[in-house]
């Protein structure tokens, strides 16, 4: 991109080095809080860093398609529901389906509202996974968002349960109460900051 200046991590193993003079690269920083990490880059070209808070700007359009999405598959006009999301960036960060399933059938049957199964197209098996072993009705959303409709439907759930994963993130951007599950990756560095959010390494 021709770009005079490079500022940026100086990742293990030399990867992705910029070229040319004008690069500041500063040491991965494994223990600092993620999104701090990254803001803390600007401070390399005499930017203050600014707010590390995730932030996702939802637009009404997009609220509006997430409910008509929840309603075209049964879930009455501002029912309450949970959102399960089993699925992660790899095998090695998911919690078993069955478990999951499990989760959901509790829900379903000791607090009595709805609950939600997304997750992307390629996770659609792992969804039919915890669906196939729930005894309660699921609604199944996987593979079926736009990236909006997924906010939406975060931003209005009662409670959310899942991996460390996109999804979460998304969802810490409108603090709904997180249940979220840690296994290799560190909960101090990626887990949600915000008050109603609760980790499991």
């Amino acid at each position: 991109i021709h770009a005079r200046r490079w500022v940026g991590t100086d990742m293990p193993g030399g990867l992705y080095p910029p070229p040319g003079d004008g690069v500041r690269l500063v040491p991965y920083d494994s223990r600092r809080y993620e999104s701090e990490r990254v803001m803390s880059l600007l401070g390399l070209i005499g930017m203050p860093e600014g707010d590390s808070d995730l932030y996702y700007p939802l637009s009404t359009e997009a609220t509006q398609a997430a409910e008509d999405l929840l309603q075209g598959q049964g879930l009455p006009r501002h029912g309450s529901y949970a959102v399960l999301c089993p699925g992660a960036g790899w095998p090695g960060k998911q919690w078993l389906p069955e478990r999951f399933a499990e989760i959901g059938d509790r829900i379903r049957c000791q607090i009595g509202i709805d609950v939600v199964l997304v997750g992307s197209g390629a996770e659609k098996p792992l969804c039919y996974a915890v669906a196939r072993r729930m005894k309660e009705p699921v609604i199944r959303l996987d593979g079926k968002t736009t990236l909006d409709q997924l906010a939406g439907v975060l931003a209005k759930a009662a409670v959310f349960v899942g991996n460390d994963s996109g999804p979460m993130h998304l969802a810490a951007c409108f603090q709904v109460p997180t249940v979220v599950f840690f296994g290799p990756t560190v909960a101090s560095k990626w887990a949600p900051r915000h008050a109603a959010a609760r980790c499991l390494q």
